[in-house]
């Protein structure tokens, strides 16, 4: 039987921007080194009403050994004023939403994949700005398995995700497939399609196939996801760099985001950035600024996990 570690050496490729985690390398090495399109993660932490690195997350006490159901909903995706200008504002992109999870299922490693569309269209902007499609209702789910058998399933403290969105030209052949097999009715989000429970050269195949539809689509990168590695309790023997907690998350360009970084808090965002629970857009706004959205390309996802109970 192969060990955890080299069972989750797995290709990954460019439609996802998928890399190795990132947790040595600074948000201020990013700035100087990398290229744009590349994405920060943070969690938001209702006792210090604060966003955090993602490199600064605890692991939750109360989350105990276990297996657990892993979920994730969009709330909100906000696009900056420049994307907003550059690839909204003319009507003809949509966003086209990527998530992804693999973890160990007796000692083989399972794939989820997820892809979804967002719509942009003139009826679904909101927020003071008017550069925010709010998603905050019942159809909002990336990861609405039906089959119980089939959903995301941690059952040894340890998963890997990664989460990508690019801009997608409306009514490409991608927008119609998405539609034509996994239509969303009255819902900005109108599309998700989930692929369960891939394995070996499923994967492969899947993978290879949207490669090329990103050739012929053009899409364009908004918010590159690294892969995380993450551990959701303490095993006592994980080698992985991030924890997972269920709560919010903020997903934000990284070069955007860098004037609202706390530079003296080990990269945490500044008090007074906050998610703005109130008027159920889940924005992001800056209180030391009259409370507006601050000026970033974000996307905000809710993570929960349930115990299994069979």
């Amino acid at each position: 039987m192969p060990t955890k570690k080299s069972s989750r050496s797995v290709a990954v490729t460019s439609y996802y921007q998928l890399q190795q985690s990132r947790r040595t390398k600074s948000l201020e090495q990013r700035l100087a080194d990398d290229p744009p399109g590349g994405s920060m993660i943070y969690y938001w932490d209702p006792s210090s009403a604060q966003f955090l690195a993602a490199d600064n997350v605890t692991v939750d006490p109360n989350v105990k050994t276990g297996t657990y159901v892993l979920q994730a909903s969009v709330y909100n995706f906000h696009a900056s004023s420049n994307d907003m200008n550059n690839l909204f504002s003319n009507n003809t992109n949509n966003v086209q939403i990527n998530f992804r999870a693999e973890a160990l299922q007796n000692g083989e490693l399972i794939t989820w994949i997820v892809n979804a569309a967002l719509s942009t269209a003139q009826e679904f902007l909101g927020g003071s700005d008017n550069q925010s499609v709010s998603v905050g209702n019942s159809q909002n789910q990336l990861t609405n398995i039906p089959a119980p058998q089939d959903q995301i399933t941690v059952s040894d403290g340890e998963v890997t995700i990664s989460l990508g969105l690019q801009a997608q030209r409306k009514d490409g052949w991608w927008d119609k497939f998405l539609k034509a097999i996994g239509a969303v009715a009255n819902s900005p989000m109108f599309a998700v399609v989930p692929m369960a429970k891939l394995i070996g050269q499923t994967v492969d195949a899947v993978t290879q196939m949207t490669d090329k539809i990103e050739e012929g689509e053009n899409l364009v990168p908004i918010l590159q996801g690294n892969k995380m590695d993450c551990e959701i309790y303490q095993t006592g023997t994980s080698v992985n760099p991030y924890v997972l907690r269920a709560g919010w998350w903020l997903m934000a360009n990284y070069r955007e985001i860098s004037p609202y970084v706390d530079w003296n808090s080990k990269e945490n965002l500044k008090q007074g950035i906050v998610l703005d629970f109130g008027s159920g857009q889940y924005d992001v706004i800056d209180n030391n600024n009259n409370h507006a959205p601050i000026d970033v390309t974000f996307a905000i996802i809710k993570l929960t996990l349930t115990t299994k109970t069979s």
